[in-house]
């Protein structure tokens, strides 16, 4: 992804995904933001029946002269694409016993299953 703005206001570009866009108030909120575009922007792809593109390199994308106006003053940020398939899948986890007690008490405070809570703080690493 693209990041471009100056502190304040700040909007987050693809581009393998052209048109689909994400913006904040901080570098932080422009990327959440941007992470929930792209898989917004999945998600209608998957619907249309349609499939999104696998992303270029980043040495691919400086090559590519088509885009080097979206180049210009831009830093560059990986942003994942968490998309919700609609389904749940059962695995199997090994943890630190301490950790697994520690875990299902939060969860058990915050009122979610131990699976939701493991998944809300995943979602949150990959969005960093």
């Amino acid at each position: 992804a693209l990041i471009h703005g100056k502190k304040g206001a700040y909007s987050v570009s693809f581009p393998d995904v052209l048109g689909c866009v994400g913006a904040g108030d901080s570098i932080e909120k422009a990327l959440n933001d941007a992470t929930k575009a792209l898989s917004f922007h999945a998600e209608g792809l998957r619907c249309d029946m349609e499939n999104l593109n696998p992303p270029r390199s980043l040495d691919e994308i400086k090559a590519d002269s088509k885009i080097a106006d979206m180049l210009e003053d831009a830093s560059f940020a990986f942003v994942p694409l968490i998309e919700d398939l609609g389904s749940a899948k059962r695995i199997n986890l090994s943890i630190d016993k301490g950790l697994l007690s520690a875990i299902d008490d939060e969860a058990r405070g915050r009122g979610v299953t131990r699976s939701a809570f493991l998944a809300n703080a995943a979602i949150k690493e990959l969005r960093g």
